[in-house]
């Protein structure tokens, strides 16, 4: 199945305790769109300079983001990494994390939750 990026352009940005103002995060429940698929959640997330997500930990599943474009800072258990686009960032569930956009441009990342 392919999501094409004019269907994403429908998702409105999702409201998080978690997101300071100027984080916009598209989000999609493939198992919404395709029975049995082994994917929580994927999100598209658009962090405006000086947005962050805050510290928080996902009991239930690991994280991956892929830095799409733009610069920031990512802490994972306390330690603070400056990332950029094409890294990527493997969070194991339970791990307390946050990402922040200290950059002169959007930072966008696709974070995929198994």
């Amino acid at each position: 199945m392919i999501i094409r990026s004019d269907q994403m352009e429908n998702v409105t940005c999702t409201i998080n305790p978690n997101f300071t103002e100027g984080v916009c995060a598209k989000v999609l429940f493939p198992a919404d769109i395709l029975e049995g698929s082994p994917f929580r959640q994927v999100s598209w997330i658009e962090l405006q300079p000086g947005s962050a997500v805050n510290e928080h930990a996902h009991e239930e599943h690991s994280e991956m983001k892929v830095i799409v474009g733009g610069f920031g800072v990512c802490v994972e258990g306390g330690v603070s990494t400056e990332v950029g686009a094409g890294d990527v960032i493997l969070t194991e569930k339970g791990v307390r994390h946050s990402i922040l956009n200290n950059g002169k441009h959007p930072l966008v990342y696709v974070a995929i939750r198994s």
